[in-house]
């Protein structure tokens, strides 16, 4: 599915067009609802005006249909004795075809039962159980819910439905279950969904193949605690490895609930920790500069220098550094400089911001060029360097990675291999996998592209259907309606809860009354 705007909603898949003699013969209804015409029993077709919620609706095809009976079977105690007790018109919203809605207005039988005096009604094509859209539009509304940048409103304005019946009819087929745990799994957090108790979303990845396991309204430690010890402990065992940022909650837990598990510091959100204190320091050596300095203009300008990897290229693939680069004139500094040249006047700016980037230099190369075997003695060198630095900033971190040594050892574990074919010279290359937070990073941002586009939608479970639905490649849906949904039970609690807790408000503003006067 493609946003054209934000008001138009274009489906992947293909809306059947019919013309308007297919439809007043019925031809197409029951090439839509898979009928055969010895099925129908009557049928009748014309164009008109429907009426749907205070909305005037024109040129709507309205279809009269009446099936024949077929053998059924009472549903309470499955008996064949039953008898017709009337007919029930039920009218039915299919998806727009031919630019046009479709009215489908059913007449239903409703047998009573001979047996036990139940009633039920005869089953039919068109619709779920206590549903009145068409079983074909509520199917092909949910696959266009896989998409997470789709909202609601444009499923409405597709189907001529409200978005209040999107999802409700949402909630009654999607119900996303917890997957097994994996071998290696990581665990983030995303700024998502709100609530009283936490403003944060707490997820958990299959690292290998990068599916949502689950999805929980909080980080904090109790709630974390709570929710994996309902999980088995032997499947609890299976976990090897979970990777996270330096959170140290996540830890905490892991270490209680995964008793076999390996914990692995990314490695994204260690060198980004490193690089926030280096640029820290460096807004703090610009700012004893006035702003029309050239020391100023440089730490501000090109700043991004600082923190690029000295063996960055460009997209033509040369060095970015390489000394010999082009120069190219400077209207500021009045002279021609190359990107190797300016960096080396901001690094003389300052020793303390050099020397903070020369340790970032020394960081980078420890991840580039160790190995779990390797990693142990390199990093407690590497600490060493950290913790004698003249500025508070790069102490600190050499505090965080003697914090989280052992795990940022962990995290050079390889998981597994991948062959690629090099490109230059045609030979297959092994790359070494360990855990780390790419996946994870892109699951967050469909995360918060699914808050977006919700308007911070505010019912829980329907919001975590909503993303485990869309994230999972192979997701699904249940054919018929789930009786008692999880949304429409939290949102009964919540209006509970809040009926409660304006009760217990008045009775206290009523009784301050009472003592005032």
């Amino acid at each position: 599915m493609r946003r054209k705007n934000s008001n138009v909603l274009q489906a992947e898949h293909e809306i059947p067009r019919f013309t308007d003699a297919e439809f007043m013969t019925g031809r197409a209804v029951l090439e839509i609802f898979n009928l055969e015409q010895e099925n129908v029993e009557k049928f009748e077709a014309c164009r008109g005006i429907a009426y749907d919620n205070d909305r005037v609706r024109k040129n709507v095809t309205i279809v009269t249909v009446t099936l024949k009976p077929r053998p059924t079977v009472c549903p309470a105690c499955g008996q064949q004795n039953y008898v017709v007790k009337c007919y029930e018109e039920k009218q039915i919203k299919h998806s727009i075809l031919n630019n046009r809605p479709l009215l489908l207005n059913y007449r239903a039988r409703r047998y009573r039962c001979q047996v036990c005096r139940r009633t039920f009604y005869e089953r039919n094509p068109f619709v779920f159980k206590s549903q009145k859209i068409s079983a074909d539009t509520v199917i092909s509304m949910l696959m266009d819910l896989r998409k997470p940048e789709v909202t609601f409103t444009q499923i409405a304005e597709r189907y001529n439905i409200s978005p209040t019946s999107v999802a409700s009819i949402f909630d009654q087929h999607v119900d996303m279950k917890r997957l097994p745990l994996p071998a290696y799994m990581d665990i983030d957090e995303s700024y998502s969904f709100k609530t009283p108790e936490s403003s944060y979303v707490c997820m958990f990845i299959d690292y290998e193949t990068g599916e949502p396991i689950d999805i929980l309204p909080s980080r904090k430690k109790e709630d974390l605690l709570a929710y994996f010890k309902k999980i088995p402990l032997s499947e609890r065992k299976n976990v090897k490895i979970v990777g996270m940022d330096m959170y140290d909650t996540y830890r905490q837990v892991v270490k209680e609930v995964f008793p076999n598990a390996y914990i692995s510091a990314d490695v994204f959100h260690v060198v980004k920790d490193m690089n926030n204190k280096a640029d820290t320091i460096r807004i703090r050596v610009m700012k004893r500069f006035k702003s029309d300095s050239v020391e100023y203009y440089l730490l501000k300008h090109f700043n991004w220098m600082l923190f690029k990897d000295q063996n960055s290229v460009d997209r033509d693939g040369k060095l970015l550094f390489d000394p010999a680069r082009e120069r190219k004139y400077n209207h500021k500094l009045r002279m021609e400089l190359n990107y190797k040249e300016i960096l080396n006047r901001i690094l003389e700016i300052d020793p303390e911001l050099r020397q903070a980037i020369e340790l970032k230099e020394k960081c980078v190369d420890f991840y580039e060029n160790s190995t779990y075997s390797t990693a142990k003695k390199k990093l407690n060198g590497l600490i060493g360097e950290f913790e004698n630095a003249s500025t508070e900033e790069m102490r600190n971190f050499g505090g965080t990675l003697r914090n989280w040594r052992n795990e940022i050892v962990n995290s050079f574990i390889v998981v597994s291999h991948t062959y690629e074919v090099d490109r230059k010279d045609g030979q297959v290359v092994s790359k070494a996998n360990m855990v780390n937070s790419g996946v994870m990073e892109r699951r967050n941002s469909s995360v918060k592209t699914i808050k977006k586009v919700t308007n911070g939608m505010g019912n829980w479970p329907r919001f975590r259907n909503r993303v485990l639905y869309a994230l999972r490649k192979d997701a699904t849906f249940f054919m018929e309606p789930i009786d008692e949904p999880k949304a429409l039970r939290w949102s009964r609690a919540k209006k509970k809860a809040e009926e409660e807790e304006e009760a217990i408000k008045t009775v206290e503003l009523t009784d301050d009354m009472e003592d005032k006067s």
